[in-house]
């Protein structure tokens, strides 16, 4: 093996033990800031067992919004203050 062929193995053993630690660092951390759920026993009546697939954030206005689309009882989108659920 010529010198040259053993630093790019170096450098490339490197590299990827440095992406390897920074993958594994590079965590998200989620603090609740409400729940809303059967385990706690604050599940919204309009909140079905299986009738709500998508969520999003975003604003009407000035307001931030969380908008749930549920299908119980027809097709409806539920917006929610985000702070306070």
């Amino acid at each position: 093996m010529t010198t040259q062929m053993l630093r790019f193995s170096l450098w490339t053993a490197l590299l990827g033990l440095i992406l390897i630690g920074a993958t594994n660092t590079a965590s998200a951390q989620f603090n609740p800031v409400f729940e809303q759920s059967v385990t706690s026993s604050t599940l919204p009546t309009w909140m079905g067992a299986d009738t709500e697939r998508g969520m999003a954030l975003g604003k009407i206005g000035s307001d931030t919004h969380v908008f749930v689309v549920s299908r119980k009882s027809g097709l409806f989108v539920q917006y929610l203050d985000p702070a306070t659920g």
